[in-house]
């Protein structure tokens, strides 16, 4: 299971923002910063039709050249149907 291994305490909200240079009308990037301040990282979100690629990348260092994992979500029931090391 994927939620295994995030530090949850992370998610909070007001920790995230949105790159607007990096965001369109089907991709949305997000930035999270720990709840230390130092650090975070990149998620970035491409929604097509069927499927929505999720992009993780490690650390801030990691963005936008070096993605660390892509899920394939299948939109209809949210399903991880693939996942790829990168």
């Amino acid at each position: 299971m994927q939620s295994k291994n995030r530090i949850w305490g992370n998610y909070r909200r007001d920790l995230w923002s949105i790159v607007e240079r990096d965001s369109s009308e089907n991709v949305m990037t997000l930035h999270w910063t720990n709840i230390s301040g130092a650090g975070g990282s990149y998620d970035q979100l491409i929604k097509g039709s069927e499927f929505t690629e999720i992009i993780f990348y490690d650390g801030n260092a990691g963005y936008p050249n070096n993605p660390s994992v892509k899920y394939t979500v299948r939109n209809s029931d949210y399903k991880i149907v693939a996942t790829v090391e990168l």
